[in-house]
């Protein structure tokens, strides 16, 4: 899997990293696998500084939009997306744009590791 665990004890939560190609398929096993159970309120760092992306703008807004309504149905834990890249970044906001437009305020993206954990650790009360 291109998603995996690779820490998270600096601010209590997981710590994923993924790396080459990931697609619209990969990402939802991810989600499956990483938002499941207990997991489900955890907050997350998503590190995709070495990936590459190969989704579209419209599976963005899709993926954005089931999250959020996954959401409201029953809380969904904070989450960092990082990306030192503008491909990623650049769906990374695209990402947190469309949750914010529809309610799920917690996602953050972000240049580096340590932005994005002190982010977590002060939405998430760690």
């Amino acid at each position: 899997m291109p998603i995996v665990i690779v820490d998270g004890s600096e601010f209590g939560g997981l710590a994923l990293k993924g790396t080459g190609a990931i697609d619209m398929i990969e990402m939802r096993a991810a989600i499956d696998q990483f938002r499941a159970g207990e997991r489900r309120v955890l907050p997350i760092l998503l590190d995709l500084s070495d990936a590459r992306l190969t989704f579209s703008s419209d599976d963005i807004a899709k993926l954005a939009e089931e999250r959020a309504l996954e959401h409201k149905r029953s809380r969904l834990g904070p989450l960092a997306l990082v990306s030192t890249t503008g491909e990623p970044f650049g769906l990374s906001r695209m990402f947190k744009s469309h949750s914010d437009s529809i309610g799920r305020k917690h996602v953050g993206v972000f240049n580096d590791a340590d932005s994005a954990e002190r982010w977590l650790r002060s939405v998430s009360g760690g």
